[in-house]
């Protein structure tokens, strides 16, 4: 009877040790995996009578040695540029056919190039894989071979941008997608919003239309409450990115998402604002800017004797400090918010010199002047 215990037990002992090189012989171990590759560019000389026609990118996948979910995404940028200021084209699961109509690519880049003047463009695709898959490396990308190629835009009357919407349990939206938060669309793909943020709720995130989920934007594990890459999911047959992190500190924020450089930052927006500029007694001198009084969430107002005149200009600073972030006016009229280092614009003086209720509201992105 002991020897067969001896055996049996020799024999689960052995059993044991097979099912663990199994399970060793099993696990991922990414060598050497084949990067994609763009295969075709299309001719990118583009034309106004063929703006709703339609460009065909043609890669080929990544094999990572193992079966996966993959992201690929079509990136372009300035020749030279090394893809520091990319911008994303297209974002799906697949990545034998990516398009893009030859209207969006255009009224995309004529926002920062000229028409009618051949231009280079370096492209790529980039594979990200959805999870780990075992490999404990986590995120895992990976970037074909660049394709240049010469690009030539028309000259157009640039369409309306459609906004995009902010929503989430720290929003007072909530996640009712019918009641998101319209953004303000400032240049490019960047759009910004000034909104008031709870601190029970943990998360938010962005979309592109009322009442759907896709396409939206979230983040990665990278992602922080102040700032991080923001991850597009362009249809429902994409994985829903993570959420953005909340700052559990209730308070106005100004947030902004920049859909073309897949970006975003949240900041805490400021409780005093001050008009300065040559319009004003304060003239440039930050020290001297004239206090204005808050009178609700983000709004501001105060008397001030302006000069009139195109000679004259003013602006809102949000403290009487030289390195004060401040409130200028956007290509659309706008106000929006600007580092210290941002090329000014300031406000034209009034037509006639004299008193002024200045009112602002930096969550329309607004201000009026009434004489008095």
């Amino acid at each position: 009877m002991k020897i067969k215990s001896f055996i049996a037990i020799g024999i689960i002992g052995l059993l044991i040790g097979l099912t663990g090189c199994e399970k060793d012989e099993n696990r991922v171990i990414l060598t050497d995996p084949v990067k994609p590759q763009l295969k075709t560019v299309p001719d990118l000389t583009l034309l106004e009578e063929n703006e709703a026609d339609t460009l065909v990118f043609v890669g080929t996948p990544l094999d990572p040695g193992f079966t996966a979910s993959i992201i690929y995404s079509l990136e372009t940028c300035e020749t030279g540029n090394n893809f520091a200021n990319k911008i994303t084209l297209f974002s799906d699961i697949q990545d034998e056919r990516m398009t893009v109509k030859v209207g969006f690519l255009n009224n995309l880049l004529l926002a920062n190039y000229e028409a009618n003047t051949p231009l280079s463009f370096d492209f790529r695709i980039k594979a990200v894989l959805v999870r780990d898959a075992g490999t404990g490396v986590n995120p895992m990308e990976y970037f074909s071979d660049v394709v240049s190629a010469t690009v030539t835009l028309y000259e157009t009357v640039l369409a309306p941008i459609n906004p995009i919407y902010l929503l989430g349990d720290a929003t007072e939206a909530g996640w009712n997608n019918n009641a998101a938060l319209e953004m303000t669309h400032v240049k490019d793909g960047l759009f910004e919003i000034t909104a008031t943020l709870n601190e029970t709720g943990d998360w938010i995130k962005f979309i592109s239309e009322l009442g759907k989920w896709a396409p939206q934007w979230g983040t990665d594990d990278s992602g922080t409450w102040e700032a991080g890459p923001l991850v597009y999911r362009p249809t429902e047959s994409v994985p829903d990115p993570k959420a953005i992190p909340a700052p559990h500190v209730a308070g106005d924020y100004l947030i902004q998402a920049d859909t073309a450089k897949l970006e975003y930052t949240v900041t805490p927006a400021t409780a005093k604002l001050f008009v300065y500029g040559s319009a004003t007694d304060a003239g440039l001198d930050y020290s001297n800017a004239l206090p204005m009084v808050k009178t609700g969430v983000l709004t501001f107002e105060t008397s001030v004797y302006l000069k009139g005149g195109d000679n004259y200009s003013f602006g809102f600073i949000t403290s009487q400090s030289e390195s004060s972030p401040r409130y200028m006016l956007s290509e659309k009229g706008k106000l929006t918010y600007v580092s210290q280092e941002a090329n000014e614009r300031l406000i034209p003086g009034p037509t006639e010199e004299g008193w002024y209720m200045v009112k602002v509201d930096l969550i329309k992105r607004s201000y009026s002047l009434m004489k008095k």
